[in-house]
């Protein structure tokens, strides 16, 4: 996912537009495909718990 968010590291603008894109695929996509919307609230996860630095 990194290649995908230049600057991700020193920019933590880009965590949150990686957490918000995440949670937003979740949710649209838990009733049109659920094993999709598992894999982004897994993803969504682990980026919020990242440990930075």
């Amino acid at each position: 996912m990194l290649p995908r968010f230049p600057h991700y590291y020193s920019d933590m603008t880009r965590r949150d537009l990686a957490v918000d894109l995440t949670d937003y695929l979740a949710r649209r996509l838990v009733d049109l495909r659920p094993d999709e919307a598992s894999a982004a609230r897994v993803l969504c996860a682990l980026v919020k718990n990242q440990r930075l630095g």
